[in-house]
């Protein structure tokens, strides 16, 4: 396969230290792209200080992703798209976690995710969970369902059984809906 042929992902982070999250879902890039790219910030985004230096990192994270065939790690300090695209990368792994004000978990089996969207309760005349699954829907034609009927008013339920372009677009629907609220 040439270097123009093979499917290029990238998985950007501070990795600040890696986790066994962050190497879930770049074991799960690694089914489905050809190669992943480990993208370690060089300079942290955040306003604190790293906890570990780049080398540090680096370290750890190529430890951790020794035996993971197609995997490799490279610090940068661009924006994430020039590094992308310096790389020949196809997609940028993103997903609920990167929008801001949104806390999510790793889902552990099943094939839905639970955000929270706690943050956003309050404004733009947002009361509860069912606020927020109904103007999804009706505003950005993104469904999803409310968290009180699993217990949780700080949740909604959104499932990720369909394509990744599906998800791609949905979840770029949701970012510009929770920036706009």
């Amino acid at each position: 396969m040439s270097a123009s042929e093979k499917s290029i992902v990238v998985c950007p982070g501070s990795y600040d230290p890696i986790t066994n999250g962050h190497l879930d879902v770049i074991r799960r890039a690694g089914v489905l792209y050809d190669e992943v790219v480990v993208a370690v910030v060089n300079r942290s985004v955040r306003k604190d200080k790293a906890l570990f230096g780049i080398d540090e990192r680096m370290g750890f994270i190529e430890h951790a992703i020794a035996d993971l065939e197609g995997v490799r790690a490279e610090p940068f300090s661009t924006l994430v798209v020039e590094f992308a695209r310096l790389v020949g990368a196809k997609a940028i792994v993103k997903g609920l976690r990167a929008i801001p004000g949104i806390t999510c978990t790793l889902p552990e089996g099943a094939f839905y995710s639970y955000p929270n969207i706690s943050a956003f309760l309050g404004r733009g005349g947002l009361k509860s969970a069912a606020d927020v699954a109904g103007r999804l829907l009706r505003e950005v034609h993104v469904a999803t369902v409310p968290g009180e009927g699993f217990g949780t008013s700080e949740h909604i339920r959104v499932s990720y059984a369909t394509s990744k372009a599906e998800l791609d677009r949905g979840l770029e629907r949701m970012r510009k809906f929770f920036a706009a609220v």
